[in-house]
């Protein structure tokens, strides 16, 4: 063990491991925006949207079940349950996803991949806030070019992409996504305070990023189920086609099990500002899906707001050691 402690190649892997696992998920949540939008109006029937996001969800919980003996004790998932800030996280992490999915059914991939990363903006106010994290000038700069880089792509996607008379349903559809990414930047905060005010704990009984993601999203699943209901939109089980299970199983599995044990890993050691600058480099890889699945504009100002995105997640993977 001592020679893993004091060998420098294993301690710089162990050093960027945070930021390689924020790349990882970058590259699978891009994939969720193309995938949601083929699974609300491409496939035929298409699936109603909080019925989607239901089955989606309990995916991702069900296929942890099997590992949660091997990482955790039904004491922790009971002190996790009865934990303010867990609820927290799940509840703002549920509505976060309900406003993208009702949202995202009238407006393209490529404007939900941009409006959904909005918290870019949120998070560092409301981590100087919540937080008192210091923001530094580089960071700033990073930010700042984070913004004007979706503001770029965003009016190449409306100008390309919305016939003139579905304006104003475009409009509110993509305004709903909108607050559904401003609102989103209050899981990230919640979730560094979170392990911020745990990580002290004795090691037996600390909590696995596992463990934290199945409880926080079983009370996602308890609000998004409720408002399924309300809104009647629980979907035909015995009618979804092959397509339909397929695209739930994924964005189940990949985008949202693996995807979000990633992130609880990275925001351990990673400050929530430079975390979600770092994480838009999956608008990049939500914007190239779009256009090669779904014909979504890819002009050359998206190809100039893509780089200026690239330079701000740049810019931000220096701001921590600095």
């Amino acid at each position: 063990m001592k020679f893993f402690e004091d060998n420098d190649f294993f301690l710089k892997v162990r050093s960027i491991g945070p930021y390689l696992s924020l790349l990882s998920a970058a590259v699978l949540w891009g994939t969720t925006y193309p995938i949601v939008k083929i699974g609300l109006s491409v496939l035929s029937p298409p699936l109603p949207p909080l019925g989607y996001l239901f089955l989606r969800f309990t995916v991702a919980l069900l296929v942890l079940i099997p590992i949660l003996p091997m990482i955790t004790s039904l004491d922790n998932i009971k002190s996790l349950l009865s934990n303010n800030l867990i609820i927290l996280l799940g509840i703002v992490n549920g509505g976060s996803y309900i406003l993208q999915f009702l949202g995202q059914k009238g407006t393209t991939a490529g404007m939900a991949t941009l409006m959904i990363n909005t918290y870019l903006i949120s998070t560092p106010i409301l981590a100087s806030l919540y937080l008192n994290l210091k923001i530094t000038r580089k960071l700033r700069i990073s930010i700042f070019l984070g913004i004007l880089g979706v503001t770029i792509s965003a009016l190449s996607v409306i100008a390309a992409d919305v016939p003139p008379g579905n304006i104003p349903y475009f409009l509110i559809n993509t305004t709903v996504v909108l607050f559904s990414g401003l609102i989103w930047g209050g899981y990230s905060v919640i979730s560094n305070e979170f392990f911020r005010v745990t990580r002290k704990r004795p090691l037996e009984t600390s909590f696995h990023p596992i463990t934290v993601f199945f409880v926080s999203n079983a009370y996602s699943v308890i609000l998004i189920g409720v408002s399924m209901l309300i809104l009647q939109q629980t979907p035909d089980f015995l009618n979804l086609s092959l397509k339909g299970w397929t695209s739930i199983l994924y964005l189940g599995i990949a985008c949202t099990s693996t995807t979000y044990i990633l992130y609880i890993y990275a925001s351990k050691s990673v400050s929530p500002a430079v975390l979600n600058v770092i994480l838009l480099l999956n608008v990049i890889i939500g914007l190239i899906l779009s256009r090669l699945l779904l014909g979504d504009n890819f002009s050359v100002f998206m190809i100039l707001g893509s780089i200026i995105i690239l330079l701000a997640i740049y810019l931000a993977s220096g701001t921590e050691k600095s």
